[in-house]
């Protein structure tokens, strides 16, 4: 087999491929020796010559793939100014036509301009975007277990970060308040919903080490960007019409679910609802906004989206300063009723998009909006205990052997083994500031140089970096340092470059003008990429009616009537940049071409 293919490239006149193929039984024998995971013959020559035909004779598949997880290919190849140019007339006139768009401030009207956006998809390993997609629904039973238990939410954040972050605290002591207050109800049931996004960067120890997932954060509240996440695969996949260096073979096999996915969670819980709650008339949801929001095209797509579906669910966005305002709820059966204008309507699911941050709480009338949210029967996406569950807090402590062992029967329930370890593999090194350990590399700075600090703060920017973190800590006082965690930096791989197409004037949209234009070929950068992976599950929690029964973790008292993981996003910025953010123009929208 393997002569009759080396005589089919030589007949071909293929010499260069001919020296790859002698090239690639080297790179074989000398991945063995450095220990890779996979060599690049190791599974089936066959597999490997066949990529190499299809480069040499099919040039649509000419793309530099590795045959290893130990590294990414060069990326990109050369493109000539004028095909780069008119990619990115391509890519922009997609983008506008298309809802990949933010609102931006205009004394005029409309007025937008498209998201930021990779001209091409970035090299991202199949086995590691396969591995994030399969231990998605394991890692959304974890946060429900945590959320779904009392007792370790209050271990964990009771005596620590609630007395010393402000903003987490009043959040704990609204869920407190909640907690005694259903204590008294009649036994029932709560129903929460968790959309969750999982993020992801590639970390390789060494140069020559298999590259793999290392978890960034988990994130439960306000997950964004999955409406426009599918449009920039569509973006992609139109691309690759247009140029020979890619084609869809090398994206996810399907179309990016991640927006399909959102609705369907929330039609899920909103027909949960109807079932438990027999309503007299169609309920609606609401969607918790920031006022002014530059990120409208993304939440909106969202409600565009289940209102065009067959059983039409109508979302209302409500202003997160005017919840007490246009809100009730009725003091008996504690359903939820919407009363803007002339409407007065049953809430089935609320969904936030705000709320996350100290700033979405500018008066008391905001907190008990919060409260009133909660308290009422509408399923909270999230509730506040998933909302808690979210802190780095969490993050951090699941990392300590002696947390997990003391907690096993709670963190682990409903996880399978092998799902179970895998989750931890994705884990890095973390610390806390009140451990003797954490708070010395620290305040060292040879040993802070390889680590991130991080506070409870959802929304980013906050993070500290190494040189930069001895003088930050040497300044908390002592119970402040509880508020922070310490996470290894993900070493990511260098040398991988993109082209990063951000909105100029000449890429708007407002009242005289639809038609971007473009001058000036882009420079390639080199880049870091950030996968987030979507999960969503729906948890039932029956309300017990003495605060000693909701201490105990009873058996039987909590499930999941869904646990699904569908769609992702690919976020990619220049590797310079310390903190990342699609909506203040330092990232921009990708897709993973799977290598």
């Amino acid at each position: 087999m393997e002569m009759g293919i080396l005589s089919r490239l030589l007949d071909s006149g293929s010499h260069t491929t001919f020296s790859m193929f002698v090239g690639l039984q080297r790179a074989a024998a000398a991945s063995e020796g450095r220990g890779c995971r996979t060599s690049p013959f190791s599974d089936s020559l066959q597999i490997h010559t066949s990529i190499l035909l299809q480069s040499s004779l099919h040039p649509q598949a000419n793309i530099h793939r590795s045959m290893s997880t130990c590294q990414l290919p060069a990326w990109p190849p050369t493109l000539s100014p004028s095909h780069l140019d008119e990619l990115q007339q391509a890519g922009a006139t997609y983008a506008l036509a298309n809802s990949l768009i933010f609102k931006l401030p205009s004394p005029t009207g409309v007025h937008g301009s498209h998201v930021p956006f990779t001209l091409l998809p970035s090299p991202f390993p199949r086995d590691q975007f396969e591995k994030a997609e399969r231990i998605q629904t394991a890692y959304n039973q974890l946060y429900m277990n945590i959320a779904s238990s009392p007792e370790l939410i209050r271990e964990v954040l009771g005596q620590s970060i609630s007395k010393v972050d402000p903003f987490v605290g009043r959040l704990y002591e609204l869920w407190e308040a909640l907690e005694q207050e259903e204590a008294e109800d009649e036994v029932d049931e709560h129903f929460s919903l968790g959309i969750f996004r999982n993020d992801f960067l590639l970390h390789q120890s060494e140069p020559n080490q298999p590259l793999a997932i290392k978890q960034v954060e988990f994130n439960t509240v306000s997950v964004s960007f999955g409406s426009l996440a599918s449009k920039v695969s569509g973006l992609h996949r139109y691309l690759a019409g247009l140029t020979t260096i890619f084609n869809r073979s090398q994206l996810p096999e399907s179309p990016n679910q991640a927006l399909q996915s959102i609705c369907k969670a929330l039609r899920m819980a909103h027909q949960h609802y109807i079932a438990v709650e027999c309503p007299d008339n169609p309920p609606v949801m609401l969607m918790i906004v920031k006022p002014n929001e530059n990120n409208i095209f993304d939440q909106s797509l969202i409600e565009f989206q289940l209102d065009s579906e067959p059983d039409s669910i109508r979302m209302i966005r409500l202003s997160c300063h005017e919840v007490l305002k246009l809100t009730t709820v009725d003091p008996v059966t504690k359903k939820m009723f919407y009363v803007g204008g002339d409407m007065k309507r049953e809430v089935s699911v609320v969904y936030y998009r705000s709320m996350y941050g100290p700033e979405d709480f500018v008066s008391e009338d905001d907190w008990m909006g919060r409260y009133q949210l909660e308290r009422s029967r509408a399923i909270n996406c999230p509730s506040l205990s998933i909302q808690l569950a979210g802190c780095k807090k969490f993050q951090q402590i699941l990392t300590v052997p002696q947390f997990l062992e003391t907690h096993r029967e709670v963190l682990r329930a409903h996880i399978e083994p092998e799902g179970w370890e895998e989750v931890r593999s994705s884990w890095t090194a973390m610390y806390s500031l009140d451990d003797p350990a954490g708070l010395q590399i620290a305040s060292n700075p040879a040993q802070a140089r390889h680590f991130v600090l991080k506070p409870q703060r959802e929304g980013g920017g906050n993070n500290i970096y190494g040189l930069a973190i001895p003088a930050v800590v040497g300044q908390l006082p002592a119970e402040a340092r509880k508020s922070y965690i310490l996470m290894s930096l993900i070493k990511t791989p260098p040398k991988v470059f993109n082209y990063l197409v951000r909105s100029s004037p000449h890429t708007t949209i407002d009242s005289t003008s639809t038609h971007p234009h473009h001058h000036n070929s882009l420079p390639s950068t080199e880049i870091i990429s950030e996968l987030g992976i979507y999960g969503f599950a729906l948890l039932a929690r029956k309300r017990l009616k003495t605060s000693a029964q909701i201490k105990q973790s009873t058996p039987g008292l909590k499930k999941l009537l869904f646990n699904f993981q569908a769609g992702h996003i690919l976020r990619t910025k220049d590797s310079q940049s310390g903190e990342g953010g699609v909506a203040i123009g330092i990232s921009c929208l990708d897709s993973p071409l799977l290598i």
